[in-house]
């Protein structure tokens, strides 16, 4: 909208005003002077249409003819109120059971609409339909709203200046939103996780969802699947259903949500062991490995180093290493590899990178190539002084077979040159050298 939108008033409206007030015998300054209506007038159609038509109610109008008239006290009263009810129908949208379940009360339809102004202010601070700006500001709209106008009538007059600041707070912090989050009702969410393993579609439809609430709520739901996970009562359904939905958000968590879940982790440590367990499983799952000390990144990686070992030296282990070198490649491409476990970390994934005289396991030779292109110079060390120890697997097996002598040189070769030292590189050429 641009001021052409609205009619002239100053031949018309305002020699008007001037009118009755003379045949009422009433002074002119009970109205605002002419010259701040000429300027209000002026800037409103700006404000105005920042509007959406679909807010712009029957009220929007009366303030807009009030502005006219010098009302100002009157405006500010109808755009207040048309705000007020765009709140209250936007509670009311979201969900009164969702509602009920997160202020712990019970709320109809009369119920919203009895609620005092500064009580709805808070519940829709509450619910993230306003944010803390919106809050403050708001309030000091409504302290102005019951001290200065038509509802509440004062001696002082709001001036020009006073009610388009008030005006555009009103629509800045609740007229120009058009969406109205839904609220989802907690049942219904964790019966879906009992159910059964969710489809592909199933999780893009809580991701949905989940993105289509309040911040609130889509934070209280996904710390839900954390605590789901770690519940020893909760079904291996219902904790793979977590952890596949929880992977969809954990890359982009607000920072509460990762203080919440971090302290749950070492409260669990010192007050709940199987508890602790099952939420270093789920940091592993979801990427989060990161997040976590030292010495828990430690636990986690020498584990998982382990495990791959076992099922490298174990039976069918051509089928049975790639989960495990597919995990290993996960947890070390978030979180860099504590130096108390690179030496196991480097060892393991060249003992299987470099097999043994069957073969490796050519599916999860990719994940063990990735490791190696991304080793970092300490890492790299490590590789290239392996084969000083005639005791180390790897060394007994590039010595023994000329297949495992040929996978050690296709991993020196992933190493970028460039990136070594000065003495790595005399050493890598040497081993080159010696090998070919």
């Amino acid at each position: 909208m641009t001021k052409d939108n609205l009619p002239a008033i100053d031949s018309k409206t305002i020699p008007f005003i001037e009118e009755i007030t003379n045949t009422l015998g009433i002074n002119r300054n009970v109205l605002a002077p002419k010259k701040e209506i000429l300027a209000l007038w002026d800037q409103i159609p700006r404000e105005i249409g920042d509007i959406p038509k679909q807010n712009r109610s029957d009220l929007i109008a009366r303030m807009t003819i009030a502005i006219s008239t010098g009302l100002f006290d009157s405006a500010i009263n109808y755009i207040w109120n048309a705000s007020i009810i765009h709140l209250r129908e936007k509670v009311i949208n979201f969900d009164l059971e969702v509602v009920k379940s997160l202020v712990g009360k019970k709320l109809d339809r009369h119920g919203i609409y009895e609620m005092r102004d500064h009580k709805l202010l808070d519940l829709c601070l509450n619910l993230n339909l306003i944010d803390k700006d919106g809050h403050f500001f708001l309030n000091q709209n409504r302290e102005i709203r019951n001290g200065y106008s038509a509802a509440h009538p004062a001696d002082i007059m709001i001036n020009d200046r006073e009610t388009l600041s008030f005006i555009n707070r009103c629509i800045v912090y609740i007229l120009t939103d058009t969406e109205t989050p839904k609220g989802i009702r907690v049942n219904e969410f964790t019966d879906s996780l009992e159910n059964s393993i969710f489809t592909e579609m199933q999780i893009k439809g809580w991701k949905e969802k989940l993105n289509n609430t309040n911040e609130l709520q889509r934070s209280t739901l996904i710390n839900m699947l954390y605590y789901i996970y770690c519940d020893s009562s909760s079904s291996q359904v219902k904790r793979n259903n977590s952890t596949k939905l929880f992977i969809e958000f954990s890359s982009s968590l607000s920072s509460d949500t990762i203080n919440t879940l971090l302290e749950s982790h070492y409260k669990y440590k010192t007050e709940t062991p199987n508890k602790y367990t099952a939420s270093k499983i789920f940091f592993t799952k979801n990427d989060l490995i990161s997040l976590l000390n030292n010495g828990e990144k430690h636990t986690i990686i020498s584990k998982v180093c382990s495990q791959l070992y076992d099922n490298h030296m174990g039976m069918n282990n051509f089928y049975n290493e790639p989960p495990f070198a597919k995990r290993l490649l996960e947890i070390t491409r978030t979180s860099e590899v504590p130096k108390t476990v690179k030496k196991t970390f480097v060892n393991t994934i060249l003992i299987c990178k470099v097999g043994n005289r069957f073969g490796v396991s050519h599916a999860a030779e990719p994940y063990y190539d990735s490791m190696i292109q991304n080793f970092k110079p300490y890492e790299i060390g490590i590789m290239l002084n392996l084969l000083k120890d005639s005791k180390n697997l790897v060394s007994i097996q590039v010595k023994d077979n000329a297949n495992c002598k040929k996978n050690y040189i296709e991993a020196l070769e992933l190493i970028d040159s460039e990136s070594l030292t000065p003495k790595q590189k005399v050493l890598y050429d040497k081993i080159l050298t010696t090998l070919s």
